[in-house]
């Protein structure tokens, strides 16, 4: 059950991802009023899709929703092999590691 659980909030992560085309810069509009496991989905799933094999802690994804939301100030936020996402209250960014 819990597999199947796990498996809509991907495929519902997806659509949404696919609906707002797949953005190189994710508005935060288009996490809305989604239920927070599916934004946290989103988040996830954008990033996967744009550093590629980086593994992101929930910690941290819970560090970009936050901001995200307006309870913090825009910053960039680590989330491994020297990704970071930008992120501000509307909208997050995928900065790519710099050379060396």
């Amino acid at each position: 059950l819990a597999g199947e659980d796990s498996d809509e909030l991907d495929r519902q992560a997806s659509l949404a991802l696919d609906d707002a085309g797949d953005p190189e810069i994710l508005p935060v509009e288009v996490l809305g009023d989604l239920p927070l496991a599916v934004r946290r989905r989103v988040v996830l799933h954008w990033c996967r899709r744009r550093a590629r094999g980086v593994e992101i802690s929930s910690n941290r994804i819970e560090e970009i929703l936050r901001v995200a939301e307006g309870k913090g100030r825009e910053r960039r936020v680590e989330i491994g092999s020297g990704w970071f996402v930008q992120v501000s209250r509307t909208g997050l960014r995928l900065t790519l590691p710099g050379p060396g």
